[in-house]
């Protein structure tokens, strides 16, 4: 499947290449352009669309909240949107693109299509807006936000070798959770905590979360550590050109394919992919935990002391 975006400009495809080569990420050149407009449509709802848009919409609730509760409103608007539109785009590359469903264990590591490179532009782009927000507002979002943006955004550029972008597909569909987490945020800022409609929000994100970060997260870890382990084994893997151009015989952006030769295969590279999202596996455990304390206190009555019978 060809990237189904628009075509980036030839000029700096150009210009990017020979530094994205250097670095062993060829085809990130073609993607850069997506990457740059994510990045921008995320500062945008960040910095002007939110404020402008709650002032509007929100002028009691939005004037009423401190600065560095401001900070997080406008940071939750672009994750929201990010969410459910990342999740979209993933889910319907997964449906509609028939040569991603048919790549074996091989393909699943050193494959590569269209359709995927720009749904990882597009979340490459939100990373690096998520890290410069972490970075700038490091005291409010604290040190396991930076890892997580951090981890997300190396894996993300890393897959342009190419490299597990199958795998990439598969974990960006973690974000299917995260919506009803800005949810339950913005609930509470609306004096609505308690509420039955907090509750049933509570509850899908409790049932999405498990499900798709911890039930289906640690099925892609297992089945990836399985496709690595397989590799290296084989101790050099055949590309089959299909897959290493743009998941179509066209082959490349002009019809250029990528060298089919051997790659061989590269330890520290799995050993990043697989650390990584175990680590991301772990926070996510850890944030499951923090969702669950969190419910239960909005939705546990206190015992009443004695001074209060």
């Amino acid at each position: 499947m060809r990237d189904p975006f628009i075509s980036p400009p030839a000029a700096l495809v150009a210009l990017v290449q020979p530094v994205a080569n250097s670095l062993s990420l060829p085809l990130l050149a073609p993607h850069l352009h997506e990457v740059l407009i994510g990045w921008a449509v995320y500062h945008a709802l960040d910095r002007y669309v939110s404020p402008a848009l709650s002032r509007l919409l929100f002028p009691r609730t939005y004037s009423a909240i401190d600065a560095r509760t401001r900070i997080n409103w406008d940071m939750r608007v672009a994750a929201l949107t990010q969410a459910v539109c990342v999740s979209a785009l993933a889910l319907w590359v997964k449906y509609v693109d028939q040569e991603v469903a048919a790549m074996d264990g091989e393909q699943r590591l050193y494959g590569y299509s269209g359709g995927i490179g720009m749904v990882q532009g597009f979340a490459a782009g939100y990373f690096l807006w998520d890290l410069s927000v972490c970075l700038i507002h490091y005291r409010l979002l604290g040190p396991e936000t930076l890892v997580h943006a951090i981890s997300a955004l190396v894996m993300i550029l890393l897959a342009f070798r190419p490299f597990m972008q199958y795998y990439g597909l598969s974990f960006i569909m973690y974000e299917i959770s995260t919506p009803f987490l800005n949810i339950h945020w913005f609930l509470d800022k609306f004096n609505m905590t308690g509420t039955k409609i907090q509750l049933y929000n509570g509850l899908l994100l409790v049932s999405t979360f498990v499900l798709s970060r911890l039930v289906w997260g640690s099925y892609n870890i297992i089945r990836m550590a399985y496709d690595v382990w397989t590799a290296a084994r084989s101790a050099g893997i055949d590309l089959d050109s299909t897959y290493a151009t743009n998941g179509s015989s066209d082959g490349f952006l002009a019809g250029k394919e990528i060298s089919g030769d051997p790659r061989p295969f590269e330890t520290w590279l799995a050993g990043v992919f697989i650390g990584g999202n175990v680590v991301l596996w772990s926070l996510n455990v850890f944030w499951l935990g923090q969702m669950i304390k969190a419910l239960r206190k909005r939705f546990t009555p206190t015992q009443p002391t004695k001074k209060d019978n």
